[in-house]
């Protein structure tokens, strides 16, 4: 899979948990990058007693909109959007297969990440990296990340509700 080069000056970081929001906001420099703020908030507010079967998505668009606020920062003037998801319906598998040429390793990997990956395949979403190719056995070493659509798009939804769009969505090992 071609990967599109993203060129950004600026970038927003939100890791939306179940018991914070966190959002970094960073420059890209020559050498690596700058902070320039961050920010962090209970996703219940103060006051209310933390119940972890009581959380709903709704709660997290105005935690992140107040966070916007105070950090300054214009939802719609961010460009540059990097969050990421975990938990029980996402998956992180490390395969070995045989060399395929791009234009047949996507779809070959769908049906290879169904014996790996415990996501129903029709609403599975599923993204690789390319990690190594062993010239010597012809094999590839294959990164696989998944979750389901409905993951995907409630994380998404809570992002657009505040204003946001995001780029990259990343899946994170817990």
């Amino acid at each position: 899979m071609k990967k599109k080069t993203l060129r950004f000056k600026e970038t927003l970081g939100i890791d939306i948990g179940s018991h914070s929001v966190k959002i970094v906001h960073l420059k890209k420099l020559h050498e690596g990058f700058k902070l320039l703020n961050y920010e962090i908030r209970p996703t219940v507010p103060t006051g209310i007693e933390y119940i972890p079967s009581d959380l709903r998505s709704e709660r997290y668009a105005p935690v992140i909109i107040e966070m916007l606020k105070t950090l300054r920062i214009n939802p719609k003037h961010v460009k540059h959007l990097v969050t990421s998801i975990g938990g029980d319906n996402t998956s992180i598998k490390q395969i070995k297969t045989i060399f395929l040429p791009d234009e047949e390793l996507e779809s070959a990997l769908f049906f290879e990440a169904k014996k790996h990956i415990p996501i129903s395949g029709t609403d599975m979403v599923l993204d690789y990296q390319v990690l190594s190719v062993e010239e010597k056995t012809n094999n590839m070493n294959i990164l696989l990340a998944a979750t389901s659509k409905d993951v995907l798009n409630e994380h998404t939804n809570i992002l657009m509700s505040a204003g946001l769009n995001p780029n990259i969505v990343d899946i994170l090992l817990r």
